[in-house]
């Protein structure tokens, strides 16, 4: 079996696997980009909050915009 995925595994090229498999790539990058987002942002809150003299305690809750993803 080949490891080029814009063939089949007789060796025809099949077009529709491949774009199918490069948009779920896309979203599992988009994915992970926000997820690393959401956590850069939550250190630099719990960073605030310590310089003001406080101490975070309980969850932060945040909602992506555009995606609508929940984070708790």
């Amino acid at each position: 079996m080949s490891s080029d995925i814009k063939h089949n595994a007789e060796g025809y090229k099949d077009s529709t696997a491949y774009k199918a498999i490069m948009a779920i790539e896309e979203t599992k990058k988009r994915k992970m980009k926000e997820q690393a987002e959401h956590d850069k942002l939550v250190q630099h809150i719990k960073y605030i909050v310590e310089l003001a003299g406080f101490r975070l305690t309980d969850r932060v809750r945040l909602m992506n915009k555009e995606s609508r993803r929940r984070y708790e």
